[in-house]
């Protein structure tokens, strides 16, 4: 409410009175309101604390103590990974007020929060200073879906509904999170039981646009800088809500009187993060971020769909709220705009061949957009009935009531699995059956030499939390990172990451489409893991087991179910013996550096994506193999003193002139003191050209963050300026009598 300041609209509106008799005083309303959003955010935060306790089969539900509350390490799905992340940000201690970093505990390195959303996980780090870690972790895991509530109400008030629809679609939209039809696409409980909580994160403040820049635009206060504000909250939060944002603001683009108001909070918006977009657009556009493939979701009923079960209840109510809304003005059209644009780009994302956004993204949207017009529905009935009913109760406060818990009733009833969820999710790795096996793991790890781990992929390994749980290995042991992660779209490494665990794993996730797999082939696997200088392997089954011993790899140490194999010795900083070729052919380097990685018997024939001008240039893969060019002596005692580091590369060589492979991924932050380069070379490293005996790369800032950052300072300054004359602006027109102008109609 302190975010929307100035006029909100009235309960005075034609429908509020009947027959000629005055309506009861606001007040009262007012604070049955506050109910019908306060009930539905406790109802949300008692399931999201925990208390509920059930039997492994469900059965024998109790109460408990929160486990929100129990210090612990959080787990299921990507959550149980995404605990890394605030983390390594603590460890890189923001860079002196810098969010954005590097980190090497995941695909030979990736680049931390550049390609990813900073706002839930740097809120995660501020809360980390008074509280314990996992207890800041799972409060703002859940801190998403219990705003929504209230962001709901706010949005249909601010949009021009009064306070009993408003409270009612509060109550309606915030028990859509009990969806348990779909998981994974973001906005219900168990999807951020599974790790989406920035998404639920980027509804709530969604809403809350939605709502400020409508509002703004129909009373043309143009120098209100919140609508900006929240928008660039929203960005930081998920790009996909920022597309819907942008795409439902852009209808009032359509009236001239209110598109200043629009525009002003687009680029005020994009100019507060300008820090964070200017280089997630850049990188994008740069090839930065690999391609993973996402596969359409398709049909029309049924789970992961437009019409799954538990929907339709609600959509009877939801056309009732289009319909009667349309009669008296088009103050619900935003909201259709909120359910119905993301649908459209539900069914057009598979029709115009773009996989680089999943499309299933976009369901929620409309999920969570039915919800809040069948809130509307179910309020303008409310209103209707409790007009009618003659008593010295409020009517409409009864019947409101009656219907909010009827609602509310209805959803606590529905549910099968969330409270089990929540209680597994929220008591942690700890609680775990096989939590000691787990530890013992991390335990051995961590006595091992430093170096890169592989392990092999299995799903029976969620028994320990998630799937992900090894991916934990830098989280427990720093000195152990995991050439397997999270945060896909983010590093190079990602598909070369998923052949490799396809070749040292029973049952591989392969969770890139379309790339070639070759299974359970460890002669493969140990020339393309020397590629990252790993240094260990993790085997689960008997059968990956036995097959690595088969193949001669020695046994470093033994923890049940798990072994851990030594892996031949590579070299983290390698000198080449054939000179590098460019590749300047009409694909994409990413698709030719997949080629040349499958060419396992000539991995020694690098390829690069630039590099010095006299370099063989080839328009095919093969053509390196065949075209003429300088051999060197590789000696593998020619670099000495490596350290590798988050943001600092460092060593010695004596073969000055001669390519070296940095076996740290690429990204264009590097920059190299003492040689040529780095050079993007297949499959994800870098070459640089030593011009000194020593050599230094660091991480910087480029001329993107330098932009942005720019840019974000002078958003700071503007919305400043903007509050500063939006203050004065309330205090001359608390001084004079307020005359209604133009676009104010049905909002006082």
């Amino acid at each position: 409410v302190l975010i929307g300041s100035g006029p909100i609209p009235s309960d005075s509106m034609p429908e509020a009175s009947t027959h000629g008799k005055p309506k009861r005083p606001p007040l009262k309303r007012r604070g049955f309101t506050v109910f019908l959003v306060v009930a539905p955010t406790l109802l949300i935060l008692f399931f999201m604390m925990g208390f509920i306790h059930t039997g492994s089969d469900g059965s024998g539900v109790s109460l408990q103590f929160p486990e929100m509350l129990r210090v612990n390490t959080p787990t299921a799905g990507d959550t149980g990974a995404h605990v890394l992340l605030p983390q390594i940000i603590e460890d890189m201690g923001l860079r002196l007020g810098w969010p954005l970093g590097w980190s090497n505990a995941w695909f030979a390195g990736f680049p931390v929060l550049y390609l990813y959303f900073p706002l839930p996980m740097l809120a995660i780090v501020l809360l980390d200073a008074v509280l314990p870690y996992g207890v800041a972790f799972k409060m703002v895991h859940a801190a998403g879906l219990v705003a929504l509530p209230a962001a709901t109400y706010l949005m249909v008030r601010w949009v021009g509904f009064e306070r009993i629809i408003a409270g009612l679609a509060a109550v309606t939209g915030g028990v859509f999170v009990f969806m348990e039809s779909y998981q994974v696409l973001g906005g219900n409980v168990k999807s951020v039981i599974l790790g989406e909580f920035a998404f639920s994160w980027s509804l709530a403040l969604l809403a809350l646009y939605i709502g400020l820049v409508v509002r703004d635009a129909q009373i043309r206060r143009r120098v209100e800088p919140w609508p900006g504000v929240v928008l660039a909250l929203v960005a930081v939060s998920h790009v996909v809500s920022v597309i819907v944002g942008v795409a439902v603001s852009g209808m009032l683009l359509l009236q001239k009187s209110r598109r200043s108001v629009v525009l002003i909070s687009w680029i005020l918006g994009f100019g507060l993060v300008g820090f964070w977009a200017v280089p997630f657009v850049v990188l994008f556009l740069q090839g930065m971020s690999p391609d993973v493939n996402w596969q359409d979701v398709g049909g029309v009923v049924g789970p992961d769909s437009p019409l799954p079960l538990d929907l339709l209840p609600i959509l009877p109510f939801a056309a009732v709220g289009v319909v009667w809304s349309l009669r008296r003005g088009d103050r619900v059209i935003p909201i259709i705009g909120l359910a119905v644009i993301p649908l459209l780009g539900y069914f057009l994302l598979p029709l115009l061949g773009l996989s680089i956004v999943h499309n299933g993204r976009f369901l929620p949207f409309w999920y969570y957009g039915v919800f809040v017009l069948g809130g509307i529905g179910i309020g303008r009935g409310v209103v209707a009935a409790g007009r009618r009913i003659e008593a010295r109760v409020d009517g409409v406060a009864v019947v409101a009531a009656v219907a909010s818990t009827i609602v509310m009733v209805f959803a606590v009833l529905s549910m099968s699995v969330i409270p089990i969820w929540v209680e597994r999710s929220y008591a942690g790795y700890e609680a775990r059956a096989g939590y000691p096996e787990y530890q013992r793991l991390m335990d051995t790890v961590d006595a091992l030499p430093p170096g890169r781990i592989a392990w092999e992929w299995n799903t029976a390994i969620g028994a320990y939390g998630t799937p992900l749980a090894l991916s934990l290995f830098p989280y427990w042991s720093p000195d152990h990172p995991s050439m397997q992660g999270l945060y896909y779209e983010s590093s190079l490494t990602t598909p070369f990451n998923f052949i490799n665990e396809s070749e040292t794993s029973r049952d591989p996730s392969r969770r890139i489409p379309g790339l070639r797999y070759y299974p359970m082939d460890f002669e493969r696997a140990t020339a393309h893991l020397a590629l990252y200088d790993v240094a260990f392997y993790v085997s689960f089954t008997d059968e990956a087991e036995r097959r690595a011993r088969e193949y001669g790899l020695e046994v470093a140490a033994d923890a049940a179910p798990w072994t851990i194999f030594s892996l031949p010795p590579s070299q983290p900083i390698e000198v080449a013996a054939v000179e590098p070729a460019v590749w300047n052919g009409e694909t994409s380097f990413s698709d030719s550096a997949l080629e040349w990685y499958d060419d396992v018997d000539n991995l020694d024939h690098w390829l690069a994506e630039d590099g010095p001008g006299n370099w063989t240039r080839v328009r095919a893969v093969g053509q390196r193999l065949e075209a003429p060019s300088s051999t060197y002596e590789a000696d593998p005692s020619a670099v000495t003193n490596v350290q590798i580091e988050d943001y600092r590369i460092s060593f010695d060589t004596t073969a000055i002139g001669v390519p070296h492979l940095v076996k740290v991924s690429y990204f264009p932050n590097w920059r190299a003191d003492g040689a040529e380069g780095p050079y993007r070379a297949a499959p994800s490293l870098m070459i640089v050209v030593p011009t000194e005996g020593s050599v230094v790369l660091d991480f910087g800032r480029t001329w993107a963050e330098t932009i942005g950052l720019g840019l974000t300072v002078v958003g700071i300054g503007v919305t400043a300026a903007m509050g500063v004359l939006a203050a004065r602006v309330r205090k001359a027109r608390a001084r004079t009598p307020h005359k209604p102008a133009d676009g104010d109609a049905g909002l006082s």
